[in-house]
């Protein structure tokens, strides 16, 4: 699993394999680096458009991923780094390797 947040801005990311968690806490509306396409947003105003997610505050969004494993995920200071977690499959099932 990969995380990555900003407690300064109130958000964290959360992504396992193909399938990311970003929440926002804060008290403004946040935008992240995000690959792939919005699965689910607890608020109305929760969008992805141009490989960026846009979180009002107190709002999640659950993001699935258009690429495997060796994703960038993003960073406190709004870039993005290569995933350096391995992904596995076995059985039909993926496997996600952190360490």
């Amino acid at each position: 699993m990969e995380t990555s947040y900003d407690a300064a801005q109130g958000w964290l990311v959360m992504r396992r394999g193909p399938v990311s968690v970003a929440v926002n806490l804060g008290g403004e509306v946040v935008t992240l680096p995000a690959a792939g396409v919005l699965l689910a947003g607890s608020e109305p105003g929760v969008a992805v458009d141009n490989g960026r997610a846009v979180l009002p505050p107190d709002s999640v969004a659950i993001l699935q991923s258009d690429r495997r494993g060796g994703d960038d995920v993003p960073e406190a200071d709004g870039s993005l780094r290569e995933s350096d977690g391995a992904v596995t499959e076995w059985g039909g099932f993926r496997e996600w390797d952190a360490t």
